[in-house]
């Protein structure tokens, strides 16, 4: 009977650094996510502000005229 004992350590390596590999993809991918959803929340805050700006500005015109 052949021993298959270093092919079964080389594919358990291979597999390691393929999981190694997906992991820093992965964590880098979410990173990317993360940014641009902080981006988003800060420009929707900010449209959301200047938006009540706006409906207060013209609020102010209504009870003028």
């Amino acid at each position: 009977m052949r021993n298959s004992s270093p092919e079964i350590y080389a594919n358990s390596a291979e597999i390691r650094r393929v999981e190694e590999a997906i992991l820093a993809d992965f964590t880098r991918f979410e990173g990317i996510v993360d940014m641009r959803l902080v981006a988003m929340n800060e420009m929707l805050e900010f449209m959301r502000r200047e938006l009540l700006a706006e409906i207060k500005f013209a609020d102010k015109e209504d009870k003028a005229a």
